[in-house]
């Protein structure tokens, strides 16, 4: 005999053998109640602590991948060629960062870039030329520099505004950064200089449109040195009295403020850097 029959006998004797199976029945559905209740409760709970763990766990994964130690694991375990070698020129990519005082394992980091491994020059940039804005090359050191070749600022992607947003947080780290983009299908040429965190001059075209992408701060002594004072800042002027930017002027200004893409006036050094994803 279960407990249960047992329990309706005797509840039986004091009030009655129907009643007392009632009862009974009532009691359980009241435990059995009260064990769903739980149950979910617990399934609840369980859900948001996986959840929880789930977060922490994808948290400590984008920080070790752009951590110190990630970096020294990644040297030896890269499907790149890892053999230190000579910078490179990289005059057909459309666009770059040039970054002083920040190391590379920082500027990955402050970029937020992803599976960061490592790579010598003639494989890191042909991995950011296959994969278009989806890998980025992070050089070595270079002249004080450190360079995000394949990075696209002040592209067709997002709007002026949203662009400065996104550099202004990412120069807020670093002590100087130069922005640089140049594209000949839709005709934008822009530079760009962050000087502690704050953007100091601006200027970008972009011929698709036929209107000045950016223009911000006043004209750099660099400008004015190369002869750049009378660029096109106002589409109702007269064209020919007006100079139109193309990318030999954003060579210039890359060089004028960091590194050429042709590494004229650079004394390089053999190093090896990181392909990184975006």
């Amino acid at each position: 005999m279960g407990f249960f029959d047992s329990l309706i006998r005797s509840a039986g004797r004091t009030i009655g053998r129907e009643a007392g199976r009632k009862a009974v029945n009532a009691v359980v559905d009241l435990i059995d109640g009260d064990d769903d209740k739980k149950k979910k409760t617990s399934t609840k709970k369980t859900a948001e602590k996986s959840k929880e763990v789930k977060a922490e766990k994808e948290e400590q994964t984008n920080f070790e991948a752009s951590s110190p130690m990630a970096m020294a694991m990644a040297k030896g375990k890269s499907e790149y060629d890892t053999t230190p070698d000579m910078p490179k020129p990289f005059v057909n990519f459309n666009g770059w960062l040039c970054i002083k005082g920040g190391t590379p394992q920082k500027i990955i980091k402050a970029l937020g870039l992803k599976n960061p491994q490592e790579a010598n020059w003639e494989s890191g940039l042909e991995a950011a030329s296959l994969n278009f804005m989806k890998k980025v090359f992070v050089t070595p050191m270079i002249n004080g520099n450190v360079l995000v070749i394949g990075y696209i600022p002040f592209g067709v992607k997002n709007s002026v505004k949203e662009e400065l947003e996104i550099l202004d947080k990412i120069a807020d780290n670093f002590n100087e950064m130069t922005c640089f983009a140049t594209q000949s299908t839709v005709d934008i040429h822009v530079w760009a200089k962050y000087v502690d965190g704050k953007l100091k001059r601006g200027y970008g075209w972009l011929g698709e449109s036929g209107e000045v992408y950016l223009n911000k701060g006043s004209v750099s002594p660099e400008e004015f040195r190369l002869g750049y004072t009378n660029l096109i800042t106002d589409t109702d002027c007269d064209w020919d009295t007006v100079t139109i930017p193309d990318m030999e002027h954003v060579f210039a200004m890359a060089k004028e403020w960091g590194i050429a893409p042709d590494l004229s006036d650079v004394n390089p050094e053999e190093g090896t850097g990181y392909v990184c994803e975006l």
